[in-house]
């Protein structure tokens, strides 16, 4: 299993309130990859910003040994507007 925990806040370090947005993130070989799986995504604390996304460890375990990227992507359903959160490494190993 892959697990991460994510707190998302605003650019002054106050709580975003993800109420009506969508989080969605891929792990890719590359950033150039066309293939791409999906994390699951929980939203454990909407009003507080507290998200949850995992690889499940039969995902993981099919998974080529080596380095992967992630996007974390944010869609704000009320006001259509679609903004990278941020990205990062996963090394499987």
């Amino acid at each position: 299993n892959y697990a991460l925990q994510i707190e998302v806040v605003n650019n002054d370090d106050s709580i975003r309130n993800l109420v009506n947005h969508v989080i969605t993130s891929q792990l890719k070989k590359s950033t150039y990859s066309t293939e791409a799986i999906d994390f699951v995504i929980y939203t454990t604390d909407a009003a507080n910003g507290n998200v949850a996304m995992t690889l499940s460890a039969t995902t993981t375990t099919n998974l080529e040994l080596g380095r992967y990227v992630y996007t974390v992507i944010m869609n704000d359903v009320a006001n259509n507007f679609t903004e990278r959160l941020f990205e990062g490494i996963v090394t499987v190993t």
